[in-house]
Formats: structure tokens, C-alpha cells, sequence
């Protein structure tokens, strides 16, 4: 089998920086990544590859267990609510995934090593484009507020952005907001930098260097996330490869995590940062509205414990249960709002949350069931370092189209990844005889 139109493939790459651009800017009525249309052109012209490809038992059963839960969502929000808008957009997430879950694995179950090399390298490269955009918010904020560069960055980013750039003097890359920052530099670059360093290939001066300016203008974000993000991805690297650390990398990485603490809460005001927790973060509208849905999602099951209130259906789940979790959220304009939506998409920033408020007892099970079918291909020190952090980056963020989550468990079942593996220097356990053992 040949895979066909690579260079559309490398082109899809090229773009993952983008997650807005053009059809969040523009009013499309879309917000995903250009790279998921141009993976969608790539199947398209690769059916007959898609077709030949083996499929794993596990990649069926993750498959039908999602497509059932969707599907018992039609039926439920049809029967309760006579309405199945939102789980249109439900199905469209959940397509999202899958394109670009079979766009990575076209691709790697059937390219070799070095294939897999260039295609991580062209990753790492995408990102100079986002520095770039780093560059010139920084150059806004600190140095020259033009015209010229705001209307440059309109073209690309969501409106949004001006209040980051005006008010909060935040940077935020091409990315859709600063908290997203963290699932970019450690969900992405960071991995894929640490796998290459394993498997002992160099990485250019280039790469090098753009990725210290990502990381250095990261911090200009003022997100609280990116500081916890980067700080369990020390504590993660720590406990998983303590093996290879000497105990120079140890002090270097707790230092490093006590500069990351210490930087983070001076850059973000510690006073405020203290204050925000100590009233658990209601002193900051951002933190009380994601507060407050966290706990519903969390409580509402006992509404309709055995199938939940449907995918998608979330919004109901936070009319019905917003005044017992915050009396006084009437003084919250983003919770306001969303009490008096109609028909719309809420959102509760929890895949957790999500699985247990939407899809009750029965989905839980299900997912816990697709959670252990994948742990078997999570025994290699690297997965699992990747896994921590993909369950992890769950508590924040509550998509079936979250593209990191595709990209790695694409991954994870490929052979060539494990071959990929195999290769690394002296001191991993065989990835194959683990596969074998389990």
C-alpha cells in the first residue's frame, strides 16, 4: 500500500498552530482547526488506503461504544426536549476526531521510521509560526502599540484577542486564548522533543531556539494554567523517568519547578492568585463560571442517573442545578447568560464531568471499559508520561475533537510508533515484550 498526497498531510501539520483561524474569525459557524479540513481532504484522496487498512479490535469497540452513546443522545433529546440540534454538533465532534485519528494512523501504519522522524520534526517547525505570533503581541504590549500590527493580527485570530492584548496585556500566540498555550508547548512540543532526545536523534539550532522563545513568551500569557500545566509535566517527568535522572537533572528540575512556582505567582500578582483561592475563586468571573459548572457536572447525575441528560444537552443540566451550587450567580454576567441561552452548546470544561453528567451510569462504564482497552498500549515508560498528562489536560477540557487526544492514541496502537519505540537508547524496556506480557 502506498499513501498517496503526502505533502497535504505535511500541509495539515503546518497549520496545528492555528485554532481559530479562518473559520472562528470569520463567522463560519465552525471553530476548529484548518488543519481538520485539510486532514479531511487527505482521507478523501487516500479512500482506498483507509479501506485496506487493519483495524485493531480495540479501535472498533472505542469506535461503537462513542457512535451508541451519540446515538442513545438522539433518542433521549428527541423524546425529552423534542429537539436533537445539539447532538448534530455532538456527531460533529465526535467526526472531528476520527478524521484526524484516521489521518494519523494512514499515515503511520504505513510510513517507516523516518517517516515518523520528519513528520515530528515538521510538527516542531509549525511552531514557529505561533513564536512568530508571539513575537509581535509581545512587541504590541511592550513596545510599539500600532495599528498596523493589530489589524495583521485580526486576519487571524478571533476578536476575542483585544481584550487579551488591550486590557490584559496577555499573549497568546495563534492560539484560541492564553490557557491553551499548555496544551500546545506540553502536550505536543515538549513530548515529541523528549522522544527524539530518547531515541538520541538531534534536534536543529532552529527548533532549539524557537522553542525557548515559546517557552519564554509563555510566561507573558499570565495564565494560571500554563503554570500548572507546566509544573505537572516536571512532577509527571520526575516520577516516570526518576531512573534516568542523575542527581544533577534532579536539583536542575526541582529548581527549575521552584522558578516556574515563584515566577508564575510574581508575574501573576500572588496577592490576587492567593486571594482568588481563598475564595475559591469567586473574586474572578472566569474561575467562578468554570467553578460553578465543574460542581454541577459533577452532582447533576442524580437527575437522570442511568443515561444521564444526553450528549450535548449540558446546558439543561446547568439550568437545573445552578441555583443550588450558586445562589447568588444572578451577579455573574457569563452565568447569567448562559441561564438564558435557548437551544445552546454549553460547555463544562470537564471530559469527567461531561461522561457523568451526560451519559449517566451507562457511559461511565463504558468509558472506564475503553479506558483499560487502552492502558495495555500505555506500558512503555513514554506512554505513559504521555497518558498522565492526557488525563490530566482531561479536567480541562471536555471535546471527543480534541486533537491531542487523536494525535497520541493514533499513535500509541500503530506498529511503527512501537517499532519507533523499540529504537530508543539502551536503559527502556522493550516496548514489544511489554505488548507481549500484556
Amino acid at each position: 500500500m502506498k499513501i498517496k498526497f503526502v505533502i497535504i498531510f505535511y500541509l495539515a501539520l503546518i497549520c496545528l498552530p492555528f485554532d481559530e483561524f479562518p473559520f472562528g474569525v470569520y463567522g463560519f459557524g465552525v471553530n476548529k482547526p484548518l488543519s481538520l479540513y485539510i486532514f479531511l481532504l487527505f482521507l478523501i484522496l487516500n479512500i482506498p488506503v483507509l479501506l485496506r487498512l487493519r483495524y485493531k479490535n480495540t479501535e472498533l469497540i472505542i469506535f461503537s461504544c462513542i457512535l451508541f452513546l451519540i446515538i442513545c443522545s438522539f433518542y433521549i433529546s428527541y423524546l425529552r426536549y423534542n429537539s436533537i440540534d445539539n447532538q448534530y454538533k455532538v456527531l460533529n465532534e465526535f467526526l472531528g476526531g476520527v478524521i484526524t485519528y484516521l489521518s494519523f494512523k494512514a499515515y503511520a501504519d504505513i510510513k517507516d521510521e523516518k517517516a515518523l522522524l520528519k513528520m515530528f520534526k515538521i510538527i516542531l517547525g509549525s511552531y514557529i509560526l505561533a513564536s512568530i505570533f508571539g513575537i509581535i503581541e509581545f512587541v504590541y504590549i511592550y513596545i510599539a502599540k500600532s495599528d498596523v500590527i493589530i489589524s495583521f493580527l485580526q486576519l487571524f485570530l478571533s476578536p476575542r484577542f483585544y481584550g487579551y492584548l488591550y486590557s490584559g496585556h496577555r499573549i497568546q500566540f495563534s492560539f484560541g486564548e492564553p490557557s491553551f498555550i499548555g496544551f500546545h508547548l506540553f502536550l505536543v512540543v515538549f513530548p515529541i522533543i523528549l522522544l527524539l532526545n530518547f531515541k538520541g536523534y538531534k534536534i536543529g539550532k532552529l527548533l532549539k531556539f524557537n522553542t525557548c522563545i515559546f517557552l519564554l513568551l509563555s510566561f507573558i500569557s499570565l495564565s494560571g494554567k500554563f503554570i500548572l500545566d507546566f509544573l505537572v509535566f516536571i512532577l509527571a517527568y520526575i516520577f516516570l523517568y526518576k531512573e534516568r535522572l542523575t542527581t544533577t537533572k534532579f536539583k536542575l528540575l526541582g529548581l527549575l519547578s521552584i522558578v516556574t512556582l515563584i515566577g508564575g505567582f510574581y508575574l501573576l500578582n500572588y496577592t490576587d492568585l492567593f486571594s482568588r483561592f481563598q475564595n475559591g475563586l469567586y473574586e474572578d468571573s472566569s474561575g467562578r463560571v468554570r467553578s460553578d459548572l465543574s460542581i454541577i457536572s459533577l452532582i447533576a447525575i442524580k437527575d437522570h442517573q442511568l443515561m444521564g441528560y444526553g450528549l450535548g444537552n449540558f446546558l439543561d443540566a446547568f439550568k437545573n442545578n445552578i441555583s443550588y451550587v450558586d445562589e447568588s450567580f444572578g451577579d455573574n454576567y457569563e452565568l447569567v447568560t448562559d441561564y438564558y441561552l435557548q437551544n445552546f452548546y454549553l460547555h463544562c470544561y470537564n471530559m469527567y464531568g461531561r461522561i457523568l453528567t451526560e451519559t449517566g451510569i451507562v457511559g461511565v462504564f463504558i468509558f472506564i471499559l475503553i479506558f483499560f482497552k487502552l492502558a495495555k498500549y500505555s506500558k512503555h515508560n513514554f506512554n505513559k508520561f504521555v497518558s498522565v498528562l492526557l488525563l490530566y489536560n482531561l479536567l480541562q477540557v471536555d471535546t471527543f475533537s480534541f486533537f491531542q487526544l487523536s494525535f497520541w492514541i493514533a499513535l500509541f496502537l500503530s506498529p511503527s510508533f512501537w517499532e519507533f519505540l523499540n529504537m530508543e537508547r539502551k536503559g527502556e524496556q522493550e516496548f514489544e515484550a511489554e505488548t507481549k506480557a500484556s
